[in-house]
């Protein structure tokens, strides 16, 4: 049975030492063709040298710890994280990280348009402007999944993590695409002879919505990043979906009172005093936090709600701050957080169309997730 060699990451000293102790430049070349991974015939076979020298530096380089050689059929897949565009994660974050994103749809004056695709968070609402209708969302359908799914499951594990499937069903037609196409999924995975044949597609509830979701998402990458397997990585992300905390305000009440957060007769009165509720996400829900007059006074309270939590907290934190066409007082926020903790790094993102049709113009919203270490 033929075996499959990779790189095992490590110091370019230690590799320096290991190769000046070989005493044999073609050391540094056959590192570099197998890179990320080679069959053994590939890699024998490449000319670098004759069979039997290249075998003979294999065998080296594996005692040394240099290079892994793994059992093809053993091989375990590289692992592909998606998530929805609710996330609201930034394009570039995400083209960097390695993650797809499945957009959410949202429907403006009849026309459909794909979240982050088709419209960007700034066109939107400068279409808000222009209509006197609201805009509705509807998931990607299990069709869309099932063809994200098929393209990729011969070659990758499937980690997904979408938001609260008490507010979307989402998570409910990723499920059904699995469900419903076991079995092809399962011949694909066994057409490619270099992987093993039970494929994995592993589907993670944020219980969150926005930068609640993405700092989740974030996470799981740099699992990914770091080699860890899916068992893992799924495990530790179901773990801290109970640990985010996610807050926001609104600038207009009248969307909320539309999605039935809060009732119509609150929401005229909240206006002619002029209320902002402050929401957090309580067991993958919308909840009310408090009410405040809004401006720096309710930006205050979001940044308390954070100074009090994390109050004594070590090791890792990830922050991430959220606005709907408010780029100045997003940044504002953002000050006010960096003040009190001057030396966390904080994601500036946009509350993109999925979610801004259930908030509106004007939003704002703070996230943090204390994560520690990885083991």
């Amino acid at each position: 049975m033929g075996r499959i060699f990779s790189v095992v990451a490590g110091s370019s000293v230690e590799m320096g030492e290991v190769v000046q102790g070989m005493n044999d430049e073609r050391v540094g070349q056959l590192l570099d063709f197998i890179g990320a991974g080679r069959t053994e015939a590939e890699v024998v076979n490449s000319g670098l040298a004759s069979s039997d020298e290249i075998q003979k530096l294999l065998d080296g380089l594996v005692a040394e710890k240099i290079i892994r050689a793994e059992l093809m059929s053993d091989r375990k897949a590289p692992i592909l994280l998606i998530t929805d565009s609710g996330a609201d994660l930034p394009v570039d974050l995400i083209r960097e990280k390695n993650i797809v994103m499945v957009p959410m749809s949202v429907i403006i004056n009849g026309k459909k348009y794909l979240d982050r695709f088709d419209i960007t968070p700034e066109q939107f609402y400068d279409q808000l402007r222009t209509v006197n209708v609201f805009p509705s969302t509807t998931p990607p359908s299990i069709e869309d999944f099932h063809r994200l799914f098929s393209s990729h499951i011969a070659e990758y594990d499937i980690l997904g993590i979408f938001m609260s499937k008490k507010m979307s069903s989402t998570f409910e037609m990723a499920r059904q695409a699995v469900v419903n196409n076991y079995n092809l999924y399962l011949k694909q995975r066994k057409g490619n002879t270099n992987l093993d044949k039970q494929f994995r597609i592993e589907l993670v509830d944020s219980k969150n919505v926005s930068i609640g979701s993405g700092l989740l998402v974030l996470e799981a990458a740099e699992g990914i990043r770091l080699g860890k397997p899916i068992d893992v990585v799924k495990e530790r992300i179901e773990l801290l979906a109970d640990k985010v905390r996610a807050f926001f305000m609104v600038d207009s009440l009248d969307y909320l009172a539309r999605g039935g957060r809060i009732g119509h007769g609150s929401a005229k009165l909240g206006s002619f005093f002029g209320f902002k509720p402050i929401l957090g996400m309580e067991d993958g829900v919308v909840s009310a936090k408090t009410k405040s007059f809004g401006g720096n006074r309710a930006k205050r309270k979001l940044v308390d709600y954070m100074t009090q939590e994390l109050a004594g907290v070590r090791g890792r934190v990830r922050i991430g701050v959220s606005g709907a066409d408010t780029d100045k007082e997003l940044i504002a926020l953002r000050d006010m957080i960096l003040k009190t903790f001057p030396d966390r790094d904080i994601l500036k993102t946009s509350f993109g169309p999925t979610v801004g049709s259930h908030i509106g113009p004007g939003a704002m919203g703070i996230a943090w997730l204390p994560v520690g270490e990885w083991d």
